[in-house]
């Protein structure tokens, strides 16, 4: 099932959120960035992912509100991490090159199960 707003990305990230210490049937995804084949992405998205009686899994998609701080260049091959109040976004690659910089999206109060 197509989750992602209907075009494929690669080269974004995603990390797990929020951190599950134990087994969980649902789990939700953070993805970041990434291209698309003709544009860079800037989009930060959360994927709610649950798995059915059956083993199908389901997926909802909602788009995280505002915006990393300091409103980041689009980007693409970047690492991402996560702690348990907010995800870490590290350098990688725009349309006008590399990119150095480390980004904080603060997860709380945004996001609500």
């Amino acid at each position: 099932q197509e989750c992602a707003g209907g075009r494929a990305l690669c080269s974004h990230s995603i990390v797990e959120w929020p951190l599950q210490s134990t087994f969980s049937p649902a789990a939700d995804l953070v993805v970041f960035g990434g291209f698309d084949g003709s544009a860079v992405s800037g989009a930060t998205l959360l994927l709610r992912l649950e798995t059915g009686p059956e083993g199908a899994v389901t997926c909802s998609r909602d788009e995280v509100s505002g915006d990393l701080k300091g409103n980041p260049a689009p980007r693409f091959a970047h690492s991402c991490a996560c702690t348990h109040r907010a995800v870490y976004v590290f350098g990688g690659a725009c349309e006008s090159g590399s990119l150095g910089d480390t980004l904080r999206l603060d997860m709380h109060p945004r996001v609500h199960r």
